[in-house]
């Protein structure tokens, strides 16, 4: 892929910019099962995903690499791109340990859920990774519930004002059984 391209049939398997070339490999997507909760006892499959946003920033103002899933303008980011090399297994973690979730405005004020990573770190207020995230239910045969993650940043997070926190695997269920997006936005 050169640069100035489109991502709108999802993240390829190298990002080419600036001469350097990138992989995505990482971010491919996967299925994890949540076994148990579905329908009398059967497995709720996920299916993760992630956007362009885990590895770059906004380029409004400046050249881009390349329009992302909505043709926002877009510059490869490499301290993103570090952190985007862990994702995958924070998600598997963040289901495997059913950890808190809440929701949470992101830079471009969409309502999102939100988790901090480490996965399992306190809940304090302060500077935290913020992992971005929604849920929908599956328009694919064997997929239940559809994790889409948009993004992961640095962010000043005030729990005084986040009361409202579940558990990770209740939202899933909610999407799996009623068949509604969360957050709804």
């Amino acid at each position: 892929m050169g640069g100035r391209e489109e991502l709108k049939n999802g993240l390829p398997s190298t990002l080419h910019c600036d001469g350097a070339s990138h992989s995505l490999s990482h971010l491919a997507p996967f299925v994890h099962s949540l076994a148990g909760y579905g329908q009398d006892g059967a497995d709720i499959r996920v299916r993760i995903t992630f956007q362009s946003h885990v590895f770059s920033k906004d380029a409004t103002q400046q050249p881009h690499h390349f329009l992302d899933e909505a043709r926002r303008r877009r510059v490869f980011c490499p301290d993103r791109y570090a952190v985007s090399l862990g994702l995958p297994d924070v998600c598997r973690e963040m289901l495997e340990r059913n950890v808190l979730t809440w929701e949470e405005r992101d830079k471009s004020g969409t309502s999102n859920l939100a988790i901090l990573t480490p996965v399992g770190a306190p809940l304090v207020s302060g500077t935290f990774s913020v992992l971005f995230y929604y849920l929908i239910p599956s328009l694919v045969p064997g997929i239940d519930v559809e994790m889409i993650i948009k993004t992961c940043y640095e962010k000043d997070i005030n729990f005084a004002y986040r009361r409202r926190r579940e558990k990770i695997v209740k939202h899933i269920k909610t999407v799996y059984y009623t068949r509604a997006t969360i957050p709804r936005n």
